[in-house]
């Protein structure tokens, strides 16, 4: 029987996974848990806000526990990444059990499960006693069964793998302690964000709940229920924590593929993201005259938004590098697909990660973050896949691209309206933006010309060539500038506007296909978005001394 046992753990170990089936596998065990939960409860109606934040709360907490498991395996036994991970998969369906050993317990009533709420000198108590003396609510007789099961099963596996007792101790002890952080983290984050306003050892389980149980407003999104408001925040703190740890293991693991990704990033289209999700948002604080004071879940939240709308970005991005090689094969041989840094398959399996991490992050600031996030990748996948593939319709596709950008800008200017709406926005700025966008995305195009001439994508600069290109677009966008001071209402920038204008008018027609050129096609992203970004911190300090 023991060898036996000994060969089915070696299966597990070499059991075959992608990155896909372990992510999809995870996802399956999660969405179980909470099923289990709510046939416990008799799937008594609950409204989609709690369940989505239950959801997101157990996802990303259990997510968290996983990557930081790997770490403490990989360090204790240095086994490979494909065997820890299958056997801490296979282990992670011990989850299961807490929510039907509670309900045997307590019959049903009377518990709830989530975390130890305590000071410092109490958390020292709990931690000498398995959490404490009262398993009907935090650390239940469920978890604390969890707890015990998995400490001994970390160190008989760190004793089968290393054939050391002081190995097997050393895990039996780490494991016990990552289990009582995380059963306690509320805790330690309180301890952390209030040692030095009210003291170490000051700090008690009421400033633990008041941070963590109280409602409020997180942004524009008022939280009102206890446990939805537990669920957001301790899930926006897990969000961050699990990027951080997802990215250190894929740099760990599969630096080359981790590298490739970053420099195919398009750093100044990502800032110009960024830049549009800020513009949103200022005009929102102007327009309606709002605070700029933050919570610290509040400035959470809006970083997390900043994260979402870069994922968004990356996911765009490779969904376009996929159907674009026979472009990319001509104008950008640097790309991971034409380098062959990344496989085909592995390549667009990043892709979906980057899309669900950017919708459940968003959905964590509010549904409308959520759905103008979705809605960006639609825009994103009518624009670069065949059949639809509107990048080979000039105007069209630009057009679209610049629809596009206006959600990420919308999706800033809703996040701090008291609205939640673009009702208190002008329509001529609205109109403005999507004009300027539309006009400014044509510059993408230049780089392209031999491959999209090629891969027939009728863009304006193949449609009326080069030179005749930079004189037409050159122009628009030196209106586009010229007309700001208008459309603001604000005479007095004439000049400023007028300088901008004639700057981007001059680097357009400078442009040249040389890449080690100042004004390459290449650098026309960077450019530009230093040129916006100098003009729109101008404006900024020219309304904030208005103001």
């Amino acid at each position: 029987m023991w060898k036996k046992f000994l060969l089915f753990l070696q299966n597990i170990e070499n059991t075959p996974q992608s990155l896909l089936s372990y992510g999809g596998a995870f996802l399956c065990i999660i969405v179980l848990r909470l099923s289990i939960e709510s046939g416990l409860g008799h799937f008594s109606k609950k409204s989609f806000s709690f369940i989505f934040f239950e959801f997101t709360h157990t996802f990303l907490f259990f997510l968290f526990s996983l990557l930081l498991f790997i770490f403490l395996f990989r360090f204790l036994i240095k086994e490979s990444l494909l065997r820890v991970g299958n056997i801490l998969l296979f282990g992670f369906f011990i989850i299961l059990l807490p929510p039907i050993i509670d309900t045997w317990i307590f019959r049903g009533q009377g518990f709830w499960s989530f975390y130890e709420f305590d000071g410092l000198r109490g958390l020292f108590w709990r931690y000498l006693t398995l959490f404490g003396d009262s398993p009907r609510i935090g650390i239940t007789y469920g978890v604390r069964l969890e707890v015990v099961l998995m400490t001994l099963g970390s160190a008989f596996y760190t004793y089968y793998k290393t054939q050391s007792k002081k190995r097997s101790l050393l895990a039996l002890w780490l494991t016990y302690c990552l289990f009582f952080v995380l059963g306690t983290f509320p805790s330690w984050l309180t301890l952390v964000l209030n040692t030095f306003s009210i003291g170490l050892f000051t700090v008690s389980d009421i400033h633990v709940a008041k941070l963590f149980l109280t409602p409020e407003t997180i942004l524009s999104s008022a939280m009102t229920d206890v446990r939805s408001v537990l669920n957001i925040k301790m899930s926006l703190f897990y969000a961050f924590l699990s990027t951080f740890f997802l990215s250190l293991l894929f740099w760990k693991e599969r630096s080359a593929h981790f590298l490739a990704l970053f420099k195919n990033a398009r750093f100044p289209q990502i800032f110009h993201h960024g830049g549009l999700l800020l513009l949103g948002s200022l005009l929102a604080w102007h327009f309606e005259e709002l605070s700029l004071s933050l919570s610290l879940f509040s400035f959470l939240a809006y970083s997390l938004l900043i994260v979402s709308v870069i994922f968004a970005w990356i996911t765009s991005v490779i969904i376009n590098d996929i159907y674009d090689t026979p472009i990319d094969e001509l104008t950008n041989p640097d790309r991971p697909l034409i380098q062959k840094n990344i496989p085909h398959k592995t390549y667009l399996t990043y892709g979906l990660y980057f899309f669900f991490f950017s919708l459940l992050f968003a959905g964590l600031v509010s549904p409308t973050a959520l759905f103008l996030i979705f809605l960006y990748q639609v825009f994103a996948y009518m624009y670069s896949v065949p059949p639809l593939r509107i990048k080979r319709f000039p105007v069209i596709a630009t057009l679209l691209a610049a629809f596009a950008n206006i959600l990420i800008f919308s999706l800033g200017y809703i996040t701090l309206s008291q609205e939640s709406s673009l009702s208190s926005l002008p329509a001529s700025i609205l109109l403005y933006l999507l004009l300027a966008l539309t006009v400014g995305l044509t510059l993408k195009d230049f780089k392209d010309i031999s491959g999209d001439f090629k891969d027939t994508v009728f863009t304006i600069p193949v449609l009326l060539g080069e030179a005749l290109a930079k004189q037409v677009i050159g122009s628009l966008i030196f209106c586009i500038f010229a007309l700001s001071p208008i459309i603001l209402n604000q005479p007095s920038l004439f000049p400023l506007s007028f300088l901008m204008a004639s700057l981007a008018f001059y680097t357009i027609q400078k442009g040249t296909s040389q890449k080690k050129s100042l004004f390459s096609y290449h650098r026309f992203s960077l450019l530009f978005f230093l040129l916006l970004f100098c003009y729109g911190s101008l404006l900024a300090l020219f309304f904030f001394l208005k103001r």
